[in-house]
């Protein structure tokens, strides 16, 4: 069962660059960012709740390409905790009989998500995180933030039109 722990005077910028340098030392690391920062939206407001929500470390992990959906379901019933991941493009071929001659470069598998060590939900400057560890770990962790930004560099992309899927 997950503990959680609350923080005051939190911002969104730094709590992102912190998450990001904490990406360099575990696999797993999931962040979503809220882009609207104006709460009189014309979204619905449960849309509109956190800052920021992210997962940190993996506890478990559940990767599949086939029979993905049925995976899924069974190992979340069995979990019933914060899942982070992806679902593939790819995975449409389990549900319909769709082929592609396109290239997959990057082979990614049709499901992966994982149960995070970590959960971070900002809302209004408060940080609350979601954790099965002591308060004093927790402590220490948030404490070990590295706030400080990433050397700025400049990388050229290059993007070729492709005229059809053969090019």
């Amino acid at each position: 069962m997950r503990n959680s722990f609350k923080y005051s005077n939190f911002n969104k910028d730094n709590l992102l660059i912190a998450l990001l340098n904490k990406a360099n030392d575990t696999d797993y690391v999931s962040v979503m960012c809220s882009s609207i920062s104006d709460r009189n939206s014309n979204l619905p407001i449960d849309y509109v709740n956190y800052d920021l929500i992210a997962g940190l470390g993996a506890k478990e992990t559940i990767i599949s390409n086939n029979n993905s959906f049925e995976k899924l379901y069974n190992f979340h019933s069995n979990k019933k905790d914060w899942l982070f991941g992806y679902l593939s493009y790819d995975l449409k071929n389990e549900k319909e009989q769709l082929t592609s001659k396109n290239s997959d470069n990057l082979s990614a598998d049709n499901l992966h998500f994982f149960i995070p060590e970590y959960v971070f939900l900002l809302r209004n400057g408060q940080l609350e995180v979601q954790t099965e560890n002591e308060r004093y770990v927790c402590d220490k962790f948030v404490k070990s933030f590295n706030f400080s930004g990433f050397p700025s560099s400049r990388i050229n992309v290059n993007f070729i039109q492709r005229d059809n899927k053969s090019a």
